[in-house]
Formats: C-alpha cells, structure tokens, sequence
C-alpha cells in the first residue's frame, strides 16, 4: 500500500470511529433516561400514584424502542468493515451492554406496573425506593465513564469504571437489605404481589450489574488504546 493509499484509509476509519462513538454516546444518554424513569415509576408505586406510575412505563417503552433503533445503527455503522476487526468487535460488545442497562431497567418498571406496591408495608417501598436511586447514580456515572471513553480521556474513564463497580457493590448490599424484607411480610400480602416484588428487585439488580458489565468492556477498550499510544 503506498503512503496516500494508507493516509486514505486511515482517514476513513477515523470518520467510521467517530460516526459509531457518536451513537454511543446516544447510546449512554439512554441508559440514564430510563434511569431516571425507573425512580419515578418507583415513587410513584409506593404512594399510589398509578397514573404516574403508568406514564413512567410509557417513557420507559419508548426509550427502549429508541435504545434497540440505536443499538442496530451502531452495528450497521461498524460493520461497513473500515475499523480494524478487534476494534469492531470491542465497539459492538460495547453496544450490546449499554442496551442490556436499558433492557432490565425497562424489565423493572413491566414488573412494577402488575402489583399494588402501595399496599406493601411502607418500609418495603422505602427500601426499593433507595436501591433504586443507588441504581441511577451507577447509570450516571456509567455515561460519563463512557463519555470519558469518547473523548479519549483514557485514565478518567477507568476511574469512572471503578466508581460503577463500588456503587453495583452499594445495591448489592442493598438487595440484601430489601430481599430481607419479604420475610417480614404477613399472610395478609397477596403472594403473587411478594413473587413480582421480588422479581422487580431482581430486576433492579440486574440493571447495576449490567452497568459493571459494560465498565469491564470499557476496561478492554482502554487497554487496548493504551498499547497503542
């Protein structure tokens, strides 16, 4: 390949990079919109308040119709082949694990809407309540992890990474605490409503350990920078 040729063909995966690294930052920006939704569809079950609760889930549907349309994008844009193959590949397994963030928080908030939180004892919803915000701090700082990732801020971006891994271990501490809860419950709760009460804090969970999951991803990626520079 001649010196032009091989200019060229750097320049074109250069604007592939930035193309792709453009949708994940949408990507990111998604995460911590259903974040968000996931605590005010949560307030809004334990005071009662369906109509919020139900306007939270339609925000949430939609984020996620708009999270899968920019996740194929992403794919669609890396696969057009001019990124080297490691670095397509590290880019598509970003993807994938931003939108399972989305994914379990969307799964939360369907759970939530099918049983009366309100009628749980108020300490059960306090504590969800909590674990749930825990749960938004990690997507936010997830983002910014990633958006760190973005702009080539290697070292702030791992830093940001581990913040994510001590706050999933926040929630796991708080899963403990809420899961212990449906001990306490007495025969008067509907037992339907305490299996989907615990399927939503499973749920919940979930969202957090997927926001580790895509800061282990973001770890590769740095790594593999860090060799090149």
């Amino acid at each position: 390949m001649d010196a032009l040729s091989e200019k060229l063909l750097r320049w074109f995966e250069a604007r592939r990079e930035i193309a792709a690294v453009r949708l994940l930052r949408q990507h990111a920006i998604a995460t911590t919109d259903v974040a968000d939704d996931l605590v005010k569809a949560v307030d809004s079950a334990k005071e009662g308040k369906e109509e919020e609760l139900r306007a939270a889930y339609e925000r949430q549907k939609q984020k996620e119709v708009e999270a899968d349309s920019l996740r194929r994008d992403i794919m669609q844009e890396l696969a057009k082949g001019e990124l080297p193959l490691a670095d397509r590949g590290d880019l598509m397994r970003l993807a994938r694990r931003i939108d399972l963030v989305t994914d379990w928080s969307h799964e939360a908030v369907r759970i939530l809407v099918l049983f009366k939180m309100w009628e749980m004892p108020s300490e059960v919803g306090e504590s969800a309540s909590r674990m749930c915000r825990t749960v938004r701090e990690c997507a936010w700082t997830l983002r910014r992890c990633i958006e760190k990732l973005a702009d080539k801020s290697i070292d702030e971006s791992v830093n940001l990474a581990d913040q994510v891994e001590r706050i999933e271990e926040e929630v796991d501490d708080q899963y403990q605490q809420a899961r212990s809860l449906l001990l306490t419950l007495d025969r008067t709760t509907n037992v339907g409503a305490a299996i989907l009460l615990g399927e939503f804090l499973d749920a919940v969970e979930n969202v957090a350990d997927r926001c580790e999951d895509t800061c282990d991803q973001v770890r590769v990626i740095a790594v593999r920078t860090r060799q090149r520079a």
